[in-house]
This record gives C-alpha cells, structure tokens and sequence, in this order.
C-alpha cells in the first residue's frame, strides 16, 4: 500500500502519545492546535490519531484536493503534528527499514520530513540493503537530495556481517561463559554461518533442538560436541535453514504462515479476520499465527498487525508455497477478501485485495471475472493517484488494462 511503511510508523507513534498518561492532555492540545479541522485529513491515514483529537474526527468535511496538492497537503500535515510533539525534552527516532522496497511517494514524504528545519529535535534511520539498489534508484536520488538541500547532517554506515570476535562475543554472552571457553564453537558457527546475525542465532538454536548443545545440570554449564557441530550438514542459507525449522511446526501453523507471507512482512490483524469468515476454512489464521509469535517467528505490533521478526523467515515462509501455486495461492486469498468484505472494508482495504488478485490474475480465465478486477484496478489506480502515489496508480491501471487487453 503506497506510504505504508511510513503511515504505520506515525500510527505506533500516535498510540504511544495516546497512552503517555502523563502528558495525554498537553498532547491533545497541542496536536489540537496544530492541525485544526484538518486533523481528519491524517487520521483518515493514521487510525490512532483519532484518540488525541477525538472532537475534530468526524466534523465537516473539508475541501477536496488531488494529484500534487494533496501530496504536499499531507507532508504538510505530517510535519505539523511532528512539530507540535517533537521537542529537546521529548525527541523522536524514527526507523524505517527496507528503504530499497519504498515506494517513491514515500521517499518524497521522507525527504521532507528530514530537511525540515524545525524538526531539528527528530533522528531518522532508514536500513536498506545495498546489493538491492543501483544507480539511478529513487532511494539514491532521494539521498542525492537530501545532500543537495545541505541542512540535514547524513551520515552512512555499512554493515557487514559478523567477523569471529563478534560471534564469539555473542555465544560467550549467549551460553554466559568466558569468550576463552567458547572460541572453538565460535569458529564452528561461524564456518557453517559465514556470519550472517540471524543465520547465527538460529543454528544455535536448531544445535539445542538436536542435542548437540545443551544445559548439563551436573556441571551447572553449557556444553556441546564440537566434532558433530563440525561435520553436521546444513542448508546452505539461513531461508532453507527457516523453512526447515518451519516445517516442524503444526499444519495448521504451515497454513497461517503461508497466507501471513502472501502479504509481505507484515499483515494486519483485522485483514486476517476478514479472510477467516471464508466458510472453507478449518481453522482460525489469527490462532495459529499466535503460536508463531510464541516461538518467536513473528511478532504482533500496534495496528494491529503481525509482523514476521526478520525478511528471511518471510521469505522461509513464503517457500512453504510451492511456486507452481503461488499465483493461485495470491488469488485465492484475493477472491477470499473480496467475497467476504463490506463495501467499507473493501474501500479501507482496497490496495491489499487489489495487489493479491493482480499477482493471481494469470489463473483467470473467465471474462465476466477479468472485467470486474479490472473496474477495481481503476478504483484502486484513482485512489492511489489522490494520494499523490504516481507510481503504484500506474501499476494498478496498466494491471487492469491488460486484464482488459487479454480478453
């Protein structure tokens, strides 16, 4: 959905300035003058505003605006109500993560909101993964930009993986015993690891499950055998190594966890519902992915939402889809929340349907069908282009014209 990644952001935020007890009062007034009657304007964009500002929400309406203007309509906004709440005695951090898969619109939003100069209070930090991107990405001209303006101080640094200090320094704090002690276990994981963090922690992990390293009650200490460690074979990457794991779990974990995937990193709760009032299914998603939050797969944030703990166990769930099904695995769950959608939610949730029903368009044979998905991809391309969202308007309009050209 285009400007997700930031709106969620700004919405835990909102719910965090809600339940600050302390300052709940100061908050309300202050965001209260801020944004006045256009306070509905964001919250139709960030639900948990509507608790700081809950007489504004639902007066009249205000003035339409498209294109352009309600693009710089809204970073407007978003400016005022981080100015109003971001001070010395309470700055924000916010964090943005997987900056390759942005959309441009909001780069743009974050531009805006990082070379303004009145929120000098604010730290953004935003994670991307350097072998995704190339010259001529919207997220480098974005930087070019930001560096052009001269005002925001910018400051890169590169991660790598971990070298052998740091991973014995991770297993000495893991098992609590002196780095001396757990260097050759050290030098094991990281031959099998290459040093990726989470590839790391779930070897270790997946050596406890197995044996070969476990608690002994007699020496009060950790212990493990090294030569097994050694000559034990393992997939050759931390997303077989997941899928692995993934596949211990229950079936109807299994299940959970693929339809989870089919929405990227992270699904809102309420959309998860929504599909669970398909009379076909046997079981509860939402209950099942609260078994995967338990062992740790996933976690469930303010929205609310679940969200997977790192890329890769999506990307280990996702597998769990054989890619001979994916297409028809996106259209079942598209053609689920179609069906079993009010017009509201239909509305509300319109990007997430459309995008599932496009990556299964090609199992579509029947016409009547085609032309339908096709009217949606136009109500989606128009929605998409009022919120300034050029580039996903356009998908979602090309998508519908060749659903139209293929019949």
């Amino acid at each position: 959905q285009p400007l997700s990644a930031i709106m969620n952001a700004l919405n835990e935020y909102c719910n965090l300035l809600a339940h600050d007890t302390t300052r709940i009062d100061r908050n309300r007034a202050t965001v209260e003058e801020a944004l006045g009657s256009e306070g509905q304007v964001l919250a139709a964009l960030i639900p948990n505003l509507s608790r700081l500002l809950p007489e504004t929400i639902g007066g009249p309406p205000l003035a339409e605006v498209t294109g352009r203007e309600a693009h710089h309509r809204l970073a407007f906004l978003i400016r005022l109500l981080l100015r109003s709440t971001c001070s010395s005695s309470n700055p924000i951090v916010l964090f943005l993560d997987d900056l390759q898969w942005a959309d441009t619109s909001s780069l743009e939003l974050m531009r805006s909101l990082v070379t303004d100069a009145s929120l000098d209070k604010m730290l953004v930090i935003g994670c991307y993964r350097d072998n995704e991107v190339g010259p001529g990405h919207p997220l480098f001209d974005c930087l070019d930009a930001i560096r052009r303006y001269g005002r925001t101080s910018l400051i890169s640094i590169c991660t790598s993986n971990l070298n052998m200090t740091s991973v014995n320094a991770l297993m000495s704090d893991a098992l609590r015993m002196l780095p001396r002690a757990t260097w050759s276990l050290s030098e094991a994981v990281l031959q099998k690891t290459g040093g990726n963090a989470l590839f790391v922690t779930e070897f270790l992990t997946s050596l406890r499950d197995e044996g070969l390293l476990r608690y002994s009650l007699t020496h009060r200490k950790w212990e493990w055998e090294i030569d097994s460690i050694r000559s034990r074979t393992i997939a050759s990457n931390v997303v077989d190594l997941m899928t692995a794991k993934l596949l211990r779990l229950a079936p109807e974990v299994h299940q959970a966890l693929r339809v989870a995937s089919a929405f990227g990193a992270h699904c809102l709760e309420e959309v998860l519902q929504i599909y669970e009032t398909d009379p076909c299914l046997l079981s509860s998603t939402v209950a099942a992915l609260d078994i995967a939050v338990a062992e740790g797969l996933m976690a469930k944030v303010d929205g609310p939402a679940y969200r997977f703990s790192h890329d890769q166990i999506q990307s280990a769930a996702y597998k769990l889809i054989l890619e001979s099904e994916r297409e028809s695995f996106h259209l079942h769950v598209g053609k689920s929340l179609w069906q079993q959608s009010s017009e509201d939610e239909i509305d509300e949730y319109l990007f997430v349907i459309v995008d599932q029903l496009h990556r299964g368009a090609c199992c579509i044979s029947d016409h009547k069908e085609k032309i339908r998905l096709a009217e949606l991809s136009l109500t989606a391309g128009r929605k998409a282009a009022e919120m300034s969202a050029f580039l996903p308007a356009s998908a979602y309009l090309q998508s519908g014209i060749g659903l139209i050209s293929d019949g």
